[in-house]
């Protein structure tokens, strides 16, 4: 199969890639010019790069793209941006970009005749599960880039990933790091509901699961299951042969603190660390939802193991 990554780069990109290659498929991975591509250089696989914010130098790429790969069998639109000073950027990258991308791509003729598009949403498009709406502005991005991707004829199906970890992620290892100084600490309730899915099983989900459903699925990624925060420290500890202390952090102290940040952060042009925005996703519940579509007959890394794991690979790095 002959399989197309846009955003292979990151994270998540470089597992899909990883994943992809070891399944034997000829992969091709877009980048941006200015994209650390250190991670893919071993994997040895071609690469493209996209000029992501000019349209007249993208089609010209896409043609280039086309004559020298033919059609693929698989595209998987990986590229997208989390967080931005200006939430104008968010909608441009991840909702206006998005669909060019989908336009060009059914333009120049890019997908085979059985091919797929899939599109790697956010489970924050959906929103929080006990409100089923976008909570910020990503996910509201996110949600935008759905609903007009869903009005093309390509061939589609989006994925929402839930919290994404495993080797390489640098989110997770901030919590092993502090876990390993026996601190949990804690912004929401005790019983928040959460989700994960580890990067290898949303590498596969994406690379054989979503092809083969229906168009116009949309995919509820996790692993299934719902973890109170509690159980999430207690299997880092057990990873690393801590029992951390939890530490509860309420919202009347954080969110002070929050709306500073994001004052200041507008004075100064910075990132904000916290923003009021992002307190009102961290302590939301994030659990299956009614009506979410979750993977069937697909199995899934158990948490332990899949933390285990990433546990390994941050200390071989010297990272933990």
């Amino acid at each position: 199969m002959k399989v197309l990554v846009i955003g292979a780069s990151g994270f998540i990109g470089t597992h899909i890639v990883k994943y992809a290659v070891s399944q034997k498929h000829q992969v091709v991975a877009g980048v941006r010019k200015s994209s650390d591509t250190s991670q893919l250089q071993n994997l040895q696989v071609p690469s493209t790069v996209f000029s992501y914010h000019s349209g007249e130098l993208l089609q010209k790429e896409m043609e280039e793209l086309k004559q020298l790969y033919g059609t693929f069998d698989l595209i998987i639109h990986n590229a997208g941006l989390t967080k931005a000073f200006d939430p104008k950027k968010l909608f441009e990258t991840n909702q206006v970009l998005t669909v060019k991308f989908a336009k060009l791509i059914e333009k120049q003729g890019l997908l085979s005749a059985k091919g797929k598009f899939v599109y790697v949403s956010s489970l924050a498009a959906r929103g929080p599960s006990g409100v089923l709406k976008p909570v910020t502005n990503y996910g509201r991005s996110k949600l935008l880039a759905e609903e007009q991707l869903l009005e093309m004829s390509l061939p589609l199906v989006i994925v929402r990933p839930t919290a994404v970890f495993g080797p390489g992620d640098a989110a997770f290892l901030k919590l092993f790091k502090a876990i390993k100084m026996n601190i949990a600490p804690l912004l929401a309730k005790p019983t928040q509901q959460l989700t994960f899915i580890f990067a290898r099983d949303l590498a596969r989900l994406l690379v054989d699961y979503a092809p083969a459903q229906p168009d116009s699925t949309i995919i509820a990624a996790t692993d299934g299951k719902n973890y109170a925060p509690g159980e999430l420290y207690s299997c880092i500890g057990d990873c690393i042969g801590k029992k951390p202390v939890t530490v509860r952090i309420p919202s009347f102290v954080m969110m002070p603190y929050a709306h500073a940040n994001e004052f200041f952060a507008k004075i100064f042009k910075g990132q904000p660390v916290l923003t009021p925005e992002k307190m009102n996703e961290l302590t939301a519940d994030w659990g299956i939802a009614e009506g979410d579509i979750t993977p069937k007959d697909f199995i899934f890394t158990s948490l332990s193991d899949a933390l285990k794991e990433s546990a390994e690979h941050y200390r071989q790095n010297g990272l933990l």
